[in-house]
């Protein structure tokens, strides 16, 4: 069915309620109690203190605030408002952070769910080491050293807690060092949370708003609506905004993922693990 850009305005205006509402959805989540058998009570035990459930809260804040920012941005005192490309970056980091938080749930196995979170870690300390070196280049020497020391400082605590955590799941360095998969794959392992329909629609909004992420005319003149204001001979004045079917369809995807996320860390919370012996850490300080 084809809609119209008033039914297609009255979507964005429902779409902004739902948004709106996903902040009180996560706190009934965040204040539900782990059972003490539960599936994340074990996970956590056997990632501590890289926890799977407490990385899973932080990517569904992210996702959260990333929507609730597509619901600011759209919203005025006089009525909705549809700005040009703002929001398709805040899309795009909703699915990719809901994805994430889905990916690392959502295996059958403990076994494959650490080894999610371990490739996470390995990934984020590639990353920060990487940022130290481009921070630090700036600096004078002794600056310099100061912020290489205390990066290293803090990248061996965190790698011996993932050999350990490692060790305790039986996992292999090589299973997750430099192993941790690209966007791609954890958005389309996310697809299976939603409806077929919105399945089909998450990596198709995904790649659409990463490519909006960066400047792209091709797909601009896809994603953007000019209305002509003032008629002007061989020249035309008007607007552009965003092509309000994209901006409505990809935001609904991502609110939509991050509420299926949600649904994924309740479930962690109640299900009953199956799964012993959990394996027991050495506490490492």
């Amino acid at each position: 069915m084809i809609m119209d850009d008033i039914e297609w305005e009255a979507e964005l205006g429902y779409l902004v309620g739902r948004i709106n509402s996903l902040q009180a959805a996560y706190d009934r989540v965040y204040e539900s109690v782990a059972l003490p058998a539960s599936i994340r009570a074990a996970d956590d035990a056997a990632t501590w203190p890289l926890t799977i459930g407490q990385h899973a809260q932080y990517c569904l804040v992210q996702a959260i605030d990333m929507c609730q920012g597509i619901a600011d941005l759209v919203t005025m005192e006089t009525g909705l408002q549809i700005p040009i490309a703002a929001t398709h970056p805040l899309a795009r980091a909703a699915i990719e952070s809901a994805s994430m938080a889905i990916w690392m749930t959502s295996p059958t196995t403990r076994r494959e769910r650490v080894v999610h979170r371990l490739q996470a870690a390995h990934a984020e300390l590639v990353f920060e080491k990487a940022f130290i070196h481009a921070v630090a280049s700036g600096q004078s020497p002794s600056q310099q050293q100061e912020m290489q020391r205390a990066h290293a400082k803090d990248s061996r605590r965190l790698w011996i807690w993932m050999k350990e955590i490692a060790r305790a799941n039986d996992i292999e360095d090589m299973e997750y060092v430099q192993k941790m998969p690209g966007w791609q794959v954890v958005v389309e392992a996310a697809a299976p949370a939603l409806p077929a329909a919105r399945a089909s629609l998450l990596v198709a909004a995904w790649r659409f708003t990463s490519g909006l992420t960066h400047p792209s005319f091709i797909r601009g003149r896809v994603a953007h609506t000019f209305v002509q204001t003032e008629p002007g001979g061989d020249k035309s004045r008007g607007e552009v905004s965003a092509n309000i079917e994209w901006l409505v369809s990809t935001a609904s995807v991502a609110e939509a993922l991050t509420r299926k996320a949600l649904v994924r860390l309740q479930q962690t919370k109640a299900q009953v693990n199956e799964e012993h012996p959990v394996p027991a850490l050495r506490r490492i300080h």
